[in-house]
Parts: C-alpha cells; structure tokens; sequence
C-alpha cells in the first residue's frame, strides 16, 4: 500500500512537471510535437488517476486505508497534489496556447517559479508541523 501511495504521488509529480515544462520550452525555446504535448496531458493524468484509484482500492482490500493514507501515505498526497497543480496550468496553457504572445512564456515561467516556491515552503512547514511518527513508541 505504502509502495503504491508513493509510486502514484511520484507518477503525478513527474506527469504534472514534465506537462508544465513542455508548454514553457514549446513556446520560448523548442518547439514540441503538439501531439506529445497532448499525451503528456491527457495520458498522463488519466495513467496518474489509475494508479491512484488502484492504490486506492488495494488499501480499500486490506482495510487499512484510513490509518495509512494520513500517516504513512502523506508524502505520496503531496506529491499528487503538486502533480495536479503543474498538470492543471498545463492544461490552461493548452486551452488557450493559439492567443499567445511572446510575453506569455515568460509570464508563466514566472508564475511555475513562484508556484514551486510556494509549494516547497509549505511542504517545509508541514513537515515541522505534522513530523512522521516513530513506530514502537507508546503515549
């Protein structure tokens, strides 16, 4: 289960970054197949959400899912939830890619910096805030 958290929080991750990433080189510096930009969107969230639900459902059948999820599977949530914010901007830049101009990328460069900023700073206070149990201890 633990595994499963984690294998599904990294796939959102890397989905979400690579997405996010592909729209700002597309339009400052490479230019990527649009195909592969729809793939890395539309494939890979549907791959993301598969694993989550399997993952999901396996904690379901061994009936230790609300004990796990919070506890051990923390990580894994925040990583999805990061996934789905680069995923989610990668979305809107497909939407409206066709009304760009040559300020746009740079726009959104700035604003994935200041969202990966953000995001590495409350994952810093959540971890001071909820530090990981130590197993064997006794209250």
């Amino acid at each position: 289960m633990k595994t499963l958290l984690n294998v599904a929080g990294w796939a959102m991750f890397l989905f979400g970054m690579l997405a996010a990433v592909s729209f700002v080189l597309a339009s400052s510096f490479v230019m990527l197949d649009p195909v592969v930009q729809e793939f890395l969107v539309a494939y890979g969230f549907q791959i993301c959400m598969a694993a989550v639900i399997l993952a999901l459902f396996l904690g379901r059948v061994e009936e230790r899912l609300p004990s796990e999820i919070f506890e051990v599977g923390r990580d894994a949530l925040f990583q999805f939830f990061v996934g789905w914010v680069f995923l989610s901007i990668s979305i809107f830049m497909l939407v409206f890619r066709d009304s760009w101009t040559s300020e746009v990328p740079l726009v959104w460069a700035a604003i994935l910096l200041v969202a990966v900023t953000l995001l590495v700073v409350s994952r810093l206070m959540w971890k001071s805030a909820y530090p990981a149990k130590v197993s064997g201890s006794s209250s």
